[in-house]
């Protein structure tokens, strides 16, 4: 063991010192703290001790915070976690493009109670099932009674589908959000689960008497090896979008945590790409959660997304609406950008979008906004637009995952004027 002072926030979330041999990063610390920590590997090492607190620590919220690996920067006071994603996303993007870059915070709408959907794990003990989170940097099951930032129904709601299955065996993932309303003022939700092992026969009579009653809209499990997903009820979640009207969601697929964090990011994505009459190409469109706001006053909207349930849950919030579009199902990376396209918005996974990027360029639409859940990955893809003859003329992270290092950014891209011919002398 070795005592070391946390120098700064990595990208990640861990904290970066300087120990006996070198840069050694410590997860669940703060800035200015000094800490007794052992060494896991040559640049990694595990808390022990904070010794003294730097000035940036805070008593977390949350009593399991020590134990559940789901919120890293609990222990941070909130100015600072608004700060440090900022500070990182504008680090890497100055390191791309070669200047620096201007980078606004948008803190999330609420921290506590603010998360209308999850993923928790759970794993048969005999006659019960044990629900909680991953531990930090585990696969292992850290109990919990409650989640603070998730809606309480909605971790009520899991424990309970979970003690449909008490002669259960094996352990898997669990997916909770609110499905379709009952009624006007209430809500059901939905529980997707991935399950390596056996259910109880037990488990499908309690989810079909659960639907058929109301109590919840739909439940979907995979169990593992199986050709596919076994349903009951309509297990398709439901945000409330920007506009405060339903968005389905595709069963099992992406969306944010939050409906008040979708609503936000709608809303600054539309505020950058300024879609008012324009022809307007989406690409990794989803279910429709940005469609729906960028559509609407564009001259022109179209998209690409390669799953079809999602695409069929887009063309239904689209109908909803009132509105019209080309909803296209098809590999976005592999996409053909039409120099017609005005502006161009994309969505896509962690891994980024080289290919599409690619394309954009060559395409050069008049502007690109790029929403990014990988810093390291939009620093990429900037590059190649920046030598396309883009400018990245705004951007912001949004704190959509409360008291966690994980951060959104969205950035906007325009494309630089061509240089005046010099007049011959």
């Amino acid at each position: 063991m070795f005592e070391v002072v946390i120098e700064a926030l990595a990208p990640g979330g861990a904290g970066l010192a300087h120990g006996p041999r070198g840069a050694v990063f410590v997860d669940r610390v703060a800035p200015g703290d000094r800490v007794r920590v052992s060494a896991i590997s040559r640049d990694r090492a595990e808390l022990v001790l904070v010794l003294e607190a730097g000035p940036d620590r805070v008593e977390p919220p949350c009593i399991f915070a020590s134990r559940c690996g789901g919120c890293d920067w609990m222990h941070l006071s909130r100015p600072v976690q608004g700060a440090a994603h900022r500070d990182q996303v504008a680090g890497m993007l100055a390191h791309a493009l070669g200047y620096e870059v201007d980078v606004r915070a948008l803190e999330p709408p609420a921290w506590e109670r603010s998360r209308t959907r999850a993923r928790l794990h759970a794993e048969a003990r005999g006659s019960k099932v044990d629900v909680g989170y991953r531990a930090a940097r585990s696969h292992s099951l850290a109990m919990v009674d409650d989640c603070l930032v998730l809606e309480r129904e909605l971790y009520d709601a899991v424990r309970e589908a979970m003690s449909w299955a008490r002669s259960a065996k094996g352990s898997g993932d669990v997916s909770v959000a609110w499905g379709q309303r009952v009624s006007d003022d209430a809500r059901a939700p939905v529980v997707d689960v991935a399950w390596k092992g056996e259910l109880p026969a037990e488990f499908w009579a309690r989810a079909d008497r659960a639907c058929a009653d109301g109590a919840f809209a739909g439940v979907r499990v995979t169990l593992d090896g199986a050709r596919a997903a076994t349903s009951v009820g309509d297990p398709r979640p439901v945000q409330r979008g920007f506009d405060g009207a339903p968005i389905r969601l595709r069963a099992g697929g992406f969306a944010q945590a939050s409906d008040d964090g979708a609503a936000l990011l709608a809303r600054e994505v539309v505020a950058l790409a300024a879609p008012e009459g324009r022809d307007v190409l989406e690409l990794f469109s989803g279910s429709g959660t940005l469609s729906v706001a960028l559509a609407q006053n564009a001259a022109r909207f179209t998209s690409l997304e390669l799953d079809a349930d999602a695409v069929v849950c887009a063309r239904e919030n689209f109908v909803r609406r009132g509105l019209s579009g080309k909803l296209g199902v098809g590999d976005a990376e592999q996409s053909t950008v039409s120099p017609a396209h005005d502006v161009v918005v994309l969505d896509p996974p962690r891994r980024g979008a080289p290919q599409a990027i690619a394309a954009i360029a060559k395409s050069r639409p008049r502007v690109v906004v790029y929403v990014a859940c990988d810093p390291a990955s939009l620093a990429r893809d900037a590059k190649v637009l920046a030598a396309a003859g883009y400018t990245l003329d705004s951007a912001a992270t949004l704190g959509l995952f409360p008291f966690t290092s994980h951060v959104e950014t969205v950035a906007r891209f325009v494309k630089r004027p061509p240089r005046a011919a010099r007049a011959p002398s």
